[in-house]
């Protein structure tokens, strides 16, 4: 993303990431993957 901003022509610092971005983006990931854990779970249950 940095480099996609300096290409508009916008100043974005290296590491571009806060804490509190690092903490959401932990977060984020970590519901994504139990909710795609769970349906593919579902998804996959044998039915008769």
């Amino acid at each position: 993303m940095p480099v996609w901003l300096s290409l508009v022509g916008l100043e974005a610092p290296l590491p571009n990431l806060s804490r509190a971005g690092l903490v959401s983006h932990v977060l984020w990931g970590t519901v994504l993957g139990g909710f795609y854990e769970g349906v593919s779970r579902w998804l996959s249950w044998p039915r008769r």
